[in-house]
């Protein structure tokens, strides 16, 4: 169903970090990669694979020279907080996937702030998810990276993203899967985009919510900024239009007011469960809960009450807390 509107609500929790482990090195090591095969059974010293495998946390990986091409023959996974950083804007490093069916780079569940910078990142074609980077990691950062030409058969050609991403002058193109072309952001995920472009991706660019900077270029859609609501067509960045006052507005405010009204219960049902699954049973501390629309409107000037033929209505809640952002739907009669 084409979604008519988004109403946004949003919940604070505080959560703390306890991290332990080993002493770090006093310095950072700078691995330089010299050869561009790649063996994955016994990568020979100067390779990616090779440099990839027997880094430590917080080193750096380069290339010897401008404009290398690192043919893989198998997915790589980055399972520690590596900085790979290729040869400059100019003549850039590719890492280039020949292996059938197999994705370039994927990004271990739990990791922490690897950063790619200057790559050419393509020829990627997952059988199933994140044709060119499969993000389970906690956090990734792009930065002057290119992602063309990766494929999936499921979701994100380019990106399938779970964690936090940040892309900072990032070009996401030609890129192909199911869903998300270009991108496929996944519940609970964030991305942050800052001066890219997201273009000729197939079906769709950008599934699932992002933010940007107000200039970048998604679509044919140049200085497009703030949040993205799944469902608006491709392509289209339409002008939002005020709703404060409109009778289907105020009745959805109304009912995030009232603890027996079902909208309140679905709302908070959802946010019980998901931040039970953080901090515990939370559904107690939700009794009282005072749920507020701190944000609606509508695009294409279509009211909230126009159900489509589908005999319902659709709303999409937001509950962010620091670094996490979840989306919900609920249906208002």
């Amino acid at each position: 169903m084409k979604r008519m509107k988004a109403c946004c609500l949003a919940i604070a929790a505080a959560i703390t970090l306890c991290l332990a482990g080993f002493a770090p090195r006093a310095e950072a090591t700078i691995w330089k990669v010299t050869r561009t095969d790649d063996n994955p059974s016994n990568p020979a010293e100067g390779s990616l694979r090779h440099a990839v495998n027997n880094a430590w946390n917080n080193d750096f990986i380069t290339f010897e020279s401008a404009g290398m091409t690192i043919d893989l023959s198998e997915e790589l996974s980055i399972s520690k907080t590596l900085t790979i950083v290729g040869s400059g804007t100019v003549s850039p490093t590719t890492i280039r996937q020949t292996a059938p069916g197999k994705r370039v780079f994927s990004i271990a569940p739990g990791v922490f702030g690897p950063r790619f910078e200057y790559l050419i990142i393509r020829g990627g074609n997952a059988a199933e998810s994140g044709g060119a980077i499969l993000n389970r990691g906690y956090s990734l950062t792009l930065h002057r990276c290119t992602l063309d030409g990766n494929s999936a058969a499921n979701y994100g050609g380019g990106i399938d993203n779970h964690g936090k991403l940040t892309l900072n002058i990032v070009t996401v193109k030609n890129n192909s899967a199911s869903s998300g072309g270009g991108i496929k952001n996944r519940t609970g995920s964030s991305c942050d985009m800052y001066m890219s472009t997201i273009t000729g991706n197939t079906p769709d660019q950008i599934v699932g919510a992002y933010t940007t900077d107000g200039h970048c270029t998604i679509g044919d859609s140049a200085g497009t900024a703030s949040v993205a609501f799944g469902g608006i067509p491709e392509g289209v960045s339409p002008e939002p239009r005020k709703t404060s006052g409109e009778a289907d507005v105020t009745t959805v405010e109304n009912n995030l007011k009232k603890p027996e009204s079902s909208l309140f219960a679905a709302v908070k049902s959802a946010l019980a469960a998901d931040l039970g699954g953080l901090t515990g049973d939370v559904s107690a501390g939700l009794s009282g809960m005072n749920a507020t629309l701190y944000d609606a409107f509508a695009y294409e000037n279509i009211r909230l009450s126009d159900t489509s033929g589908k005999g319902k209505l659709e709303v999409e809640f937001t509950a962010s807390w620091p670094q996490n952002v979840r989306y919900y739907d609920a249906l208002a009669e």
